[in-house]
């Protein structure tokens, strides 16, 4: 416990307030007194700030805490569910999952075309067109009917 902004009070009422508080606070408690301004009391608050923490790390390793393991669910794109191929024009995306994310995107919009991005990502399929030479204004275009397309 400390009591802080001490500075420009004399001992007599900095005493007074340090054993005003230990009436109020549990037996054990250290109450130290501390100025930032002229620090008066860091140090010392600073050295018992250090014996705390050592205190408390010792004994979190000497304890045995079983933490219940929580599962952690991702959704599963296998590897069958698109592939990229190097076209002409540009690349083609094909796949079901992949075309059927493209049919719910509505091209002229940014964050729709964002979305469908952003499942590219997490789908792996922008580092695929990366891997094979993919480049920014390159077409894209989604599923053999043309779903979709766009500029990289």
């Amino acid at each position: 416990m400390a009591i802080t902004k001490i500075e420009g009070l004399d001992d007599e009422i900095v005493a007074d307030l340090v054993g005003q508080l230990k009436k109020v606070v549990p037996k054990n408690t250290k109450v130290m007194t501390v100025s930032s301004l002229t620090k008066n009391g860091i140090k010392e608050l600073l050295y018992e700030l250090l014996k705390i923490t050592e205190t408390e790390r010792k004994e979190a390793k000497e304890k045995v805490v079983e933490t219940e393991v929580i599962p952690i669910i991702r959704p599963k794109f296998d590897d069958q569910a698109w592939q990229v191929e190097k076209i002409e024009k540009g690349y083609l995306i094909t796949g079901r999952k992949i075309e059927r994310f493209a049919s719910k995107t509505r091209f002229d919009n940014d964050f729709s075309m964002q979305r469908l991005r952003d499942i590219f990502k997490k789908m792996g399929i922008a580092r695929e067109l990366r891997r094979q030479g993919a480049e920014p204004g390159d077409k894209i275009q989604i599923g053999k009917n043309n779903v979709g397309s766009f500029e990289l």
